[in-house]
């Protein structure tokens, strides 16, 4: 049935399960579970440092990535910029880290002044996407 989310995950040296359930496809299982787990297990929530960037220097990731399977779109929207529709701020060296869930950070490969493919990091899973031929979102 179509309409809700859910996240599990095991922490096996803590002796820790946490089980998140959604009732919105809006919602976000696998924040809401690593901010309970952090607060079980006496974890600081993290504080990425941003760093400041120009609206040329962020348009140099804006485009669309071939990961494999769907495409993942970059854009620069509101001085910021966006990957998959989330807000996405700068920590430096072509990474970047998620508003709203600061464990999910996208690092830039660059050639030149342009960047050529990403990396996507997220509880543990890695996605690499190279820049699709002739993108312009």
């Amino acid at each position: 049935i179509n309409g809700f989310l859910s996240q599990v995950a095991w922490y096996p040296d803590d002796d820790l399960y946490v089980v998140v359930l959604c009732n919105s496809t809006s919602a976000e299982p696998g924040n809401v579970e690593a901010q309970i787990a952090r607060v079980v297990l006496g974890l600081a929530e993290p504080h990425p440092l941003w760093v400041e960037l120009s609206a040329a220097e962020l348009e140099r990731y804006a485009g669309l990535y071939n990961p494999g399977r769907s495409p993942f779109l970059v854009t620069v929207a509101d001085g910021g910029l966006r990957a998959q529709g989330q807000e996405m701020r700068p920590l430096g060296e072509h990474r970047f880290a998620s508003v709203r869930d600061p464990d999910r950070v996208v690092t830039f490969e660059m050639e030149g002044d342009r960047a050529i493919a990403f990396t996507a990091e997220h509880e543990g899973q890695v996605t690499r996407g190279e820049r699709a031929a002739a993108s312009t979102p």
